[in-house]
């Protein structure tokens, strides 16, 4: 307890009077002076923790960074609602567009049935339109144009081998138009191995034309145009090659089983294993073609160019060559015995390593 001095001298009672310097207040009064701001030494006091001094500046900064969140949702439910949207309207006109393509279908197919042939025309490029927009379409497109060959009466015939009288291509123009388109279609890369077999085609420009792997069985294709076409892996049995140009043409892993190709154009053809069974080949022109490579097993040949070829290792035993051009050919290795040779022309031939029995 603080006990004071009442004995007071003038000085110290002039303070208390004057509630003076020394700080001191009589009770019950009310200190109204303004407090001295604090010495500029003295440490300001800072929030833990890294916080903002001023709690307003706090404030501010939380409600920023509460609406930089907000406005980055509603970006990316923007975002999502517009792809949504994308996608239904890419979905509607995806739907809508496999719907015209289907009536455009229905119709070409009926115009193809259509007695007039310029309305079978029409269907033929209609569905070649189809085939070119719409790839899911196209392997359908062709297979009706195939159908469409196979089954529509043909041109009317003519000698295999004079080609008299000449085949009238206009007396089946919707024919040779289903067929032309089928080649045009033929590169693409939607193109899937076509079925023609017993279609007759006679004198059909199908030059370069890619049937690899098509089924030809029967087909008629007399006096045709197959320069550089690629038959590789195609069926054709039976079929009919009389007089066919056939120069360049690919035939690798071919069947020629009892195939007509007489007086055909074979020159510069590959004919790696080929299957040439019973085949046609009587008066056919193939200088330098290599036989050897081939699956041979009988052929007619008589009359053949086969100038420069490649007969090695190949058995000709009882085969009829006569009237062959085997002029500077190879024929090291290969059977001739019982061959009918009569009139063949063997010149520039090496016949030493060749079996010729009583030849």
């Amino acid at each position: 307890m603080i006990t004071m001095d009442r004995r007071h001298t003038p000085n110290t009672r002039r303070q208390i009077a004057g509630h003076g310097r020394i700080g001191l207040k009589p009770p019950g009064t009310l200190d109204t002076r303004v407090q001295e701001p604090r010495s500029a030494t003295h440490e300001p006091w800072e929030p833990p923790n890294g916080q903002p001094s001023d709690p307003r500046t706090a404030r501010r900064v939380d409600w920023g960074q509460i609406g930089t969140f907000i406005t980055g949702v509603a970006t990316a439910a923007a975002l999502i609602f517009t792809a949504v949207n994308v996608v239904i309207a890419r979905d509607q006109a995806n739907t809508a567009e496999q719907g015209q393509i289907t009536d455009r279908f229905t119709k070409a197919v009926e115009q193809l049935g259509a007695e007039k042939p310029e309305v079978r025309i029409g269907g033929a490029y209609a569905l070649n339109r189809i085939a070119s927009d719409s790839p899911r379409d196209h392997s359908a497109a062709m297979d009706v144009l195939a159908a469409f060959v196979r089954t529509h009466p043909p041109a009317p015939l003519t000698d295999a081998l004079l080609m008299w009288p000449p085949v009238d291509t206009t007396a089946a123009a919707d024919l040779y138009t289903a067929a032309d388109i089928i080649k045009s279609q033929s590169h693409s890369a939607e193109a899937k191995p076509i079925n023609l077999s017993g279609a007759r085609l006679a004198k059909m420009d199908f030059a370069g034309v890619d049937l690899s792997g098509a089924d030809l069985s029967g087909i008629d294709l007399t006096g045709a145009n197959l320069t550089g076409a690629n038959l590789s892996r195609a069926k054709l049995l039976g079929a009919t090659l009389a007089g066919a140009d056939l120069t360049n043409a690919n035939l690798a892993d071919t069947s020629l089983i009892n195939a007509n190709l007489r007086s055909a154009r074979l020159t510069g053809a590959s004919v790696t294993r080929t299957e040439i069974n019973a085949t046609n080949l009587t008066g056919i022109s193939a200088v330098g073609i290599d036989l050897a490579s081939a699956n041979f097993v009988s052929a007619q040949l008589a009359g053949a160019v086969l100038k420069d070829a490649d007969l090695s290792n190949i058995s000709f035993v009882g085969m009829d060559l006569s009237g062959a051009l085997l002029d500077g050919a190879n024929l090291g290795g290969t059977d001739l015995r019982a061959t009918t040779l009569v009139g063949t022309d063997l010149r520039d031939v090496d016949l030493t390593h060749t079996r010729t029995g009583d030849l």
